[in-house]
């Protein structure tokens, strides 16, 4: 039986371990002993990979000193395959594996988000180290056309070792759990008008200027409620925003929840606010649950999501004014299903996952 290693910073809700929970699942229903080694934790998405991966976790108190845990479960495990996701994850992988040991399976690293805007300036040291390490991996994954382009023009990675494969989605399990019930009161009133973001609460969100943006549409239309799903770094700062635009009784910060689809679905508008966005796992989603989008102009995939604004409304980054007229005016628009599913269809997991197995070689 083939093996392969999937190697990320941790399952805890992220899209981008999102990604790497489903394409697990799809590894291991054609036949391939997967493991999923969390590099500092596994996580709540781990449950979900029951039945169909072992997870490991390399418990390291810091990403930056694991490459030795990495070259320790790689020669343990000994998979066909390795495929590390994320900057930090992919340069400490190919130090521990390419450098550090004598790993002779095939080694791909995917790279989910934009290198310039967005990014703290302590990555400057991660993406010069990912320029003199990444030519060492067999194959780069970007999820998107404008990320190929920046590994190829930024780190001067090869083109012939870059290739373009999207995120997968579950399309199926998003439709499915986007009919059960959601559990919150704004839900339940039907004169409210409820505008969802889902993702981690990080600066490149953009939630701040969300949260800003909302108070000035609220002012207009005080039927509106705003709900932000996820955690991060992020979220003591965005409570204190919320208090200091007195929006405490129309906006909350909900933290992770199992099922996300269920408001998605009820929502009368979901908004992406981000400033950098490799992709947007939840723009697809919120798609799926057959809910408006509004999304900043924040990467060329999220507009190629939303088919150049066909499907979904565009505003610039940064822009209050823009993002709040759009709050105020897009729950309006009528979606043609048919059409969104077309579009979609691409991002599905079972297509994707077969451009992975291909890459793979398994």
């Amino acid at each position: 039986m083939k093996s392969c290693v999937l190697l990320t910073p941790s399952l805890n809700g992220g899209g981008a371990e999102r990604v790497f929970v489903d394409i697990a699942k799809a590894l291991s229903l054609v036949g391939i002993e997967v493991h999923v080694v969390c590099v500092q934790c596994p996580g709540v998405l781990a449950n979900e990979l029951v039945g169909y991966a072992r997870v490991h976790d390399l418990g390291a108190p810091r990403l930056a000193f694991s490459f030795f845990k990495i070259r320790k479960i790689i020669k343990l495990l000994a998979p066909d395959v390795v495929l590390s996701t994320m900057t930090h994850t992919n340069v400490i992988a190919l130090i521990g594996l390419r450098i550090l040991s004598r790993y002779k399976g095939k080694m791909l690293v995917q790279e989910v988000a934009l290198l310039g805007r967005g990014r703290a300036k302590r990555d400057s040291i991660v993406l010069f180290a990912a320029k003199l390490l990444y030519r060492q991996a067999d194959t780069i994954i970007a999820v998107s056309e404008a990320i190929r382009d920046e590994l190829s023009y930024c780190l001067g990675v090869p083109d012939g070792k870059l290739v373009v494969v999207p995120n997968p989605v579950d399309l199926s399990r998003v439709k499915e759990l986007s009919t059960h019930r959601a559990l919150h009161p704004w839900v339940e009133n039907n004169a409210l008008k409820l505008v969802v973001a889902v993702g981690r609460l990080s600066k490149e969100k953009g939630y701040e200027n969300l949260i800003k943006a909302f108070a000035l549409a609220a002012k207009q239309d005080i039927s509106l409620r705003l709900l932000i799903i996820g955690d991060g770094p992020e979220c003591q700062n965005l409570q204190a925003t919320i208090s200091e635009n007195n929006l405490s009784h129309v906006c909350s910060l909900l933290g992770y929840v199992e099922n996300p689809y269920a408001l998605m679905a009820k929502a009368d508008l979901f908004v992406l606010s981000s400033v950098s966005e490799g992709f947007s796992l939840a723009t697809v989603e919120a798609l799926a649950c057959g809910t408006n989008v509004v999304v900043t102009d924040c990467g060329s995939e999220p507009r190629e999501i939303v088919d150049n604004g066909r499907l979904g409304r565009i505003v610039p980054i940064n822009d209050l004014g823009s993002l709040a007229e759009a709050i105020l005016s897009e729950h309006y628009r009528r979606m043609d299903i048919e059409q969104v599913d077309a579009h979609i269809k691409k991002y599905d997991v079972n297509i994707v996952c077969g451009e992975y197995l291909r890459l793979l070689s398994l």
